[in-house]
């Protein structure tokens, strides 16, 4: 059982990043940065391909490790990859599209996995948008645009009630 001990106070920043820094090889792709966005905040990373913006957010989400400097999210650290803090975070990765040849309960058994909630749960939601019979269907086959179904819907990533994905399959 997983417990939420993350606490994070009003004066604390969500995340607060301090030399942070990834190599590849002899390649320094993040080289000692440090930002901090506050609650609420709206805070963008701009740059060129290949500046780094993509593995800083990946350390910052605790998928990537650093090779130097500090990250806090919430008060605590993503790395290694941190249970409680996930189920806390809404994740939208660099490719909106799902993974290619999965049906649409396969799409939502990963979130499911990834934020520790029972499997059964994506049959559930399956059931509340009315997909139950096209669960099983490959979603890059079953889906063509512009038809506007629940399954486009869930593939463009139309909001739930609960803007955290975790949540909206039950996590906390």
């Amino acid at each position: 059982m997983i417990t939420d001990s993350l606490t994070c106070s009003a004066v604390d920043p969500a995340i607060e990043v301090n030399g942070l820094t990834k190599r590849y090889d002899q390649r320094t792709v993040v080289d000692d940065i440090a930002f901090a966005v506050e609650i609420g905040e709206c805070f963008g990373i701009l740059g060129p391909n290949g500046a780094g913006k993509t593995t800083t957010l990946e350390m910052v989400e605790g998928l990537r490790h650093s090779d130097g400097g500090t990250v806090k999210v919430l008060g605590s650290h993503p790395w290694p990859r941190n249970k409680a803090l996930l189920r806390r975070m809404g994740i939208q990765l660099q490719a909106s599209a799902f993974i290619e040849h999965l049906s649409a309960v396969e799409q939502l058994r990963t979130v499911t996995d990834l934020y520790d909630v029972p499997a059964t749960r994506a049959d559930e939601v399956l059931d509340q948008v009315g997909l139950t019979e096209a669960g099983d269907q490959d979603v890059d086959r079953a889906v063509r645009w512009p038809a506007p179904t629940a399954l486009h819907r869930m593939r463009a990533g139309a909001p739930t009630r609960d803007p955290v994905p975790g949540r909206a399959l039950g996590g906390s």
